[in-house]
Parts: structure tokens; C-alpha cells; sequence
């Protein structure tokens, strides 16, 4: 899916295209190389809906109960719980 394909898809498919390609260990930014996006563009928008990328998952998850469109999670680090 490239550029003008992505930007024009819903926010369903995005994610599901996103998520597919860092399932198969590609980074975040190679995938925006590779398709032509812009990576800030692209979390932008994904915020906006509600969808935040975590560099320790390399996946994008979303969250319902923020509402913080210019807040970036993706600098955060993922707590287990079960190391306390």
C-alpha cells in the first residue's frame, strides 16, 4: 500500500497494514520509507483516532479512554507487570 493508498484508506485498514508489516520485523520507519509516508504525518493521524505506536511492541494499539491527540506515547516505556 503505498502513499495515496494509505492516506486514503480507513482507519481499520491502516492499522491492519501497519500492524501487519511490523508482525513481520520491519521498523516503523522502513515501513514509511518504503511506502512513501511520512512517519510523524502518520502518527499524527493514527493519534487522532486513537492508535499509538510503541517502539518496545512495534505494534500500534489503541487506546479509548485518552483523549490527547499531541500527546506522543511512543517514548514511554511498557511496564510488566508481572516483573513486580
Amino acid at each position: 500500500m503505498y502513499g495515496h493508498q494509505f492516506y486514503h484508506a480507513s482507519i481499520h485498514e491502516k492499522v491492519k497494514f501497519l500492524n501487519q508489516q511490523l508482525a513481520d520485523k520491519k521498523s516503523f520507519n522502513a515501513i514509511c520509507e518504503e511506502n512513501f509516508l511520512d512517519p510523524e504525518d502518520v502518527k499524527t493521524e493514527m493519534r487522532r483516532k486513537g492508535y499509538y505506536y510503541f517502539r518496545e511492541l512495534n505494534w500500534f494499539v489503541h487506546i479509548s479512554n485518552l483523549n490527547h491527540e499531541d500527546t506522543d506515547y511512543s517514548d514511554r516505556t511498557v511496564v510488566n507487570s508481572e516483573s513486580s
